[in-house]
C-alpha cells in the first residue's frame, strides 16, 4: 500500500496526473539443496514470499522509489510516475545477494510487465 501511495504523489508531484504500473513475478530460489530431474519444485514457503521485496529505483541506482511486497506465488503490482527505473528483488536476509537490477519504462495508463529472480544461496 505504502509504494503505490508513494507512486501516486511522485506522479502528482511531477505533474503527471495518470501513473503507470509495474506488474509481474518474483521466482525464488534455489528451495532445496538438491532437487532430482523430474521432480516439481517446491512451492516458495510463505516466509520467504514475506521476506523477498521488488526495490524500484531512480534510473541511476541512487534513489529508491518503491518497496513492492510480494503476493501470492511471487505477484506484484504497484503504481509508478511516468519515467524509467531500475528493479530488483532483494530478500531481507540477503541483501548484498542481488542480481542485475532489470531497465524498466513507466508509461502513462500502461502496465510494464517484468519478471525478476531472488538467489536463497542454497546450493
Amino acid at each position: 500500500m505504502k509504494s503505490m501511495l508513494l507512486g501516486i504523489l511522485i506522479a502528482a508531484s511531477a505533474g503527471f496526473a495518470d501513473p503507470g504500473d509495474i506488474a509481474g513475478q518474483v521466482s525464488i530460489g534455489p528451495l532445496t539443496p538438491v532437487q532430482k530431474v523430474g521432480e516439481p519444485e517446491p512451492p516458495i514457503p510463505p516466509e520467504l514470499l514475506k521476506a523477498c521485496k521488488v526495490i524500484v529505483t531512480s534510473s541511476d541506482g541512487k534513489t529508491v522509489v518503491a518497496k513492492i511486497a510480494l503476493k501470492h506465488k511471487g505477484f506484484f503490482r504497484s503504481k509508478l510516475a511516468p519515467g524509467e527505473y531500475l528493479a530488483h528483488a532483494e530478500l531481507a536476509n540477503a541483501p548484498n545477494r542481488m542480481n542485475d537490477p532489470v531497465k524498466v519504462v513507466i508509461k502513462a495508463g500502461e502496465t510494464t510487465r517484468i519478471e525478476l529472480h531472488a538467489d536463497t544461496g542454497i546450493r
